[in-house]
């Protein structure tokens, strides 16, 4: 898991670096690719993450010597394991978004700094 994780970090981090190359923001074929298989492996990595608490509810029943795997499960739980499955899917999702946030920028560069790509605003808290 922890591979699937820095994999996607590392994508992220090279799929920012060629749109701010590029200078504009439309996507591209490369970026299109790295976004896809960024989301790839978000879901993969759900999935383990899923079976990982499934194997450990298992491995508790057996090592309290219950019956039910389900008495392990308490709503703490439940609510760790959701809030964990909920981070773990924040990515950039392989479809062109943009948005314009309400900021006064006096700046002159050609893209204001009240605009911010959406990609960027979900690649800087994935994983």
């Amino acid at each position: 898991m922890f591979f699937l994780g820095l994999f996607g970090i590392v994508l992220m981090i090279i799929n920012n670096e060629i749109t701010f190359a590029i200078g504009d923001d439309r996507d591209t074929t490369v970026n299109w690719i790295i976004k896809l298989t960024i989301t790839i492996s978000t879901v993969i990595l759900i999935i383990l993450i899923i079976y990982y608490h499934k194997l450990d509810l298992h491995l508790y029943s057996i090592k309290n010597s219950v019956n039910d795997w389900r008495s392990g499960l308490t709503r703490k739980k439940i609510f760790l394991i959701i809030v964990e499955i909920f981070i773990c899917s924040i990515h950039p999702i392989p479809i062109y978004f943009h948005a314009n946030w309400n900021a006064s920028s006096t700046t002159t560069d050609s893209i204001p700094l009240s605009y911010i790509s959406l990609d960027v605003a979900l690649g800087l808290p994935s994983k």
